[in-house]
């Protein structure tokens, strides 16, 4: 009699959204906001409200900033999840009243994520920004998008 063997298999798939952050152009600009002096920034992205997960390196710049940042926001099950937030931040603000932490979202985004793993999403997204309470284009952020699937053993 020939014993058998149980195969006891414990991988779980999980996935992950590969983001890479390559570039911002058009946020406070200059002949626009005068009085900014510190143009400190950021950018931050996050799936679920309250969970920022990912920020990029500060970068100094006038008009145009360049990262080229990338992580890997991890995900228990991508069709829980429909968009990547994103705000750009200026840091070191003195001329915006009420930012008692000197931060200032200059531009925010709500990104559809791609929904079947190995596919990528690129492109340029334009940025909006609230003004005395109302909502306006400003500038644009250029993001890259990858569903992957990672099995956890």
């Amino acid at each position: 009699m020939q014993k058998m063997k149980k195969i006891i298999t414990t991988d779980k798939k999980k996935y992950g959204l590969r983001v890479m952050v390559m570039k911002v152009d058009g946020v406070d600009h200059p002949s626009l906001h005068p009085l900014v002096v510190n143009r400190l920034y950021n950018v931050v992205c996050w799936v679920e409200p309250g969970e920022e997960l990912f920020c990029t390196t500060l970068k100094q710049s006038l008009i145009f900033i360049q990262w080229m940042d990338e992580a890997i926001i991890p995900l228990e099950n991508p069709n829980d999840h429909g968009f990547l937030y994103v705000e750009v931040i200026r840091y070191m603000s003195e001329v915006d009243p009420g930012t008692s932490h000197g931060r200032v979202v200059v531009g925010r985004a709500k990104i559809p994520i791609p929904r079947e793993p190995g596919h990528q999403k690129k492109g340029v997204f334009d940025l909006v920004r609230t003004c005395e309470g109302e909502l306006k284009l400003e500038g644009c952020i250029m993001i890259s998008m990858t569903l992957e699937t990672m099995i956890i053993m």
